[in-house]
């Protein structure tokens, strides 16, 4: 199999279901019978996990996963500090969502990869290549 470098990019589809899940639960913070303190108490707080959860995202997640022609998988971080993994069995691979759990000496990431978030030939490689090392 050919080596492949997926180089993970923002994916419009996460982010509007990140924030359409934390916009329906303003909505339901304020379409209930509530005070108006804790109203503005439950606001403050979703709009603070939105935030938090928009900077976990920027600093947590891998840039690239790289596969090797010698069967052999990388990623490489925020700082290009290239990790060799392994690729855990309970990775989901669908048509529209790849759920890769990476596991490394010291570290994991489960690093959800969109159909937006990288070219429409690179996500049908990195589903072939996955299907090939979870097997």
């Amino acid at each position: 199999m050919q080596p492949l470098i997926c180089k993970l990019g923002t994916s419009y589809i996460k982010c509007r279901l990140i924030g359409g899940v934390h916009l329906l639960a303003l909505f339901a913070c304020w379409f209930n019978g509530l005070d108006l303190l804790w109203q503005m108490l439950l606001s403050i707080l979703l709009l603070t996990s939105f935030v938090m959860h928009l900077a976990h995202e920027r600093r947590c997640t891998p840039v690239s996963i790289c596969y090797t022609d010698k069967n052999e998988w990388y990623v490489l971080e925020k700082d290009m500090k290239r990790t060799k993994v392994v690729i855990s069995p309970n990775t989901v691979v669908t048509r529209w969502l790849i759920i890769v759990y990476v596991v490394a000496q010291k570290k994991h990431w489960v690093v959800p990869v969109f159909r937006d978030a990288v070219t429409a030939d690179i996500f049908r490689r990195l589903q072939v290549a996955l299907r090939v090392s979870i097997n």
